[in-house]
């Protein structure tokens, strides 16, 4: 794929668990840094907010799905595209093999 092997985990999962400690991060930091760190903490979920919209999904509903999956630990949970409904929830990208390069 490239002359470099890294990889990272695709379907918005990286980019929500980044979100999650960037943001929990700027609680930590007094003044109004925090608001900064918070607000760009929240600018990385575009990516999966425009995953879950390209993909008629309910974005409030697998954004909550998504940071209450990444709180429990689950760090490799993203969007799953192929959901028929809010029953079907986010998708662990390790084991289907959705993969972004580490650039």
């Amino acid at each position: 794929l490239t002359k470099d092997n890294k990889l990272v985990p695709g379907a918005g999962s990286t980019e929500m668990e980044l979100a999650r400690q960037i943001t929990s991060f700027g609680e930590t930091c007094p003044g109004l840094e925090q608001y900064g760190i918070k607000k760009f903490g929240e600018a990385l979920e575009s990516l999966p907010k425009a995953l879950a919209s390209n993909s008629s999904l309910k974005t409030n509903e697998v954004i909550s799905a998504l940071y209450a999956a990444h709180e429990a630990g689950g760090a490799n949970v993203g969007v799953n595209i192929e959901a028929e409904g809010s029953e079907d929830g986010p998708c662990v990208s390790a084991d289907t093999g959705i993969v972004d390069l580490y650039l």
